[in-house]
């Protein structure tokens, strides 16, 4: 199990500091995740999809509310002088972690998406998301490994979030509430406890797929380590976490041909905290970049910030 645990380790080692495919290759996403799944598709149209319903250490099966802020800065030319604006992205998604059989569980959420880009004029979307549904499966025998964990998934975005044409063509085409195409995630994830320690590598990747406007989102590939202590005061558990994530996001299409400064990759530093009491999880995480090099430098990463709070089964 040792080498196991290597190999994963190796895995996220080689997609956080190996070469890139393209050195061209600028963004569009999120999330999404996940981390699971993401996030622009790196702002706007992932977010709520962005997150792989692993995010909890302490209450892994739930229901519940998150919210998620994500600020960028963005400017229309690559001039160095050129002036900057700000986009915010803001999504409240109900989501869910349900356990159906044995091994297997359900991971779905359902973003609503509040975002807002300064210039003149101001502009302002709002509206339901994609939603996204994803099978878990649980390969690690937990009554044998105790201190162990290994879940695979496969999931699909359903493209409930309204395209908006028109947004695609802009410096930032990711200023959108959905994709408007059908999306598919797979997603491996392993965590290893020792004590209060615990240690969680997750990596998944998301398959664009061309909508009928005959525009394609570049594919997403995300990898992250996470941290956590975990403290047990009678009913109460507090789980204080630090982490890394790298994003990787390839070039858009449309008709066929890629679309210029779309792609590219971000690295982040994240903490957080999580406090259980019972049946109810409360959690907050603040992700800053290291590194964003985002549509051929022409957004960039300000911050991430995320809430939630669940109901555990």
């Amino acid at each position: 199990m040792k080498n196991l645990f290597i190999i994963l380790l190796s895995t996220f080692a080689v997609t956080l500091f190996g070469k890139n495919i393209s050195d061209s290759l600028q963004i569009p996403r999120v999330t999404e995740n996940h981390f699971l799944l993401d996030d622009c598709d790196a702002c706007g149209c992932s977010a709520g999809g962005a997150s792989s319903g692993f995010e909890s250490i302490l209450n892994p099966q739930f229901i519940g509310v998150k919210y998620l802020n994500q600020h960028y800065k963005s400017k229309i030319y690559q001039f160095e002088s050129e002036p900057t604006h700000s986009e915010r992205y803001n999504t409240l998604q109900l989501w869910a972690r349900i356990p159906v059989w044995k091994k297997f569980e359900i991971y779905t959420s359902v973003p609503y998406h509040f975002h807002e880009k300064e210039g003149n004029p101001k502009q302002k979307i709002n509206g339901i998301g994609d939603i996204s549904v994803m099978a878990i499966y649980q390969i690690l025998n937990t009554e044998k490994i105790k201190n162990q964990k290994l879940h695979f998934g496969l999931g699909m975005k359903i493209p409930t979030g309204k395209f908006n044409e028109a947004n695609a063509s802009s410096f930032n085409p990711s200023f959108q509430l959905g994709t408007g195409s059908w999306d598919y995630s797979a997603i491996v994830n392993y965590t290893y406890f020792k004590n209060n320690f615990a240690a969680q590598i997750t990596t998944d990747y998301t398959f664009k797929n061309q909508n009928e406007k005959y525009y394609r989102f570049g594919d997403q590939w995300n990898s992250q380590l996470n941290l956590y202590y975990i403290l047990n005061y009678n009913n109460w558990k507090l789980s204080p976490k630090i982490g890394v994530q790298y994003e990787k996001y390839f070039e858009n299409v449309q008709l066929g041909d890629p679309v210029h400064n779309t792609g590219g990759y971000a690295i982040l530093g994240k903490a957080g905290l999580e406090a259980s009491f019972r049946k109810i999880n409360i959690g907050a995480e603040f992700q800053n970049p290291f590194v964003s090099k985002l549509n051929n430098n022409m957004v960039e990463i300000i911050s991430r910030n995320s809430l939630y709070i669940n109901l555990n089964f």
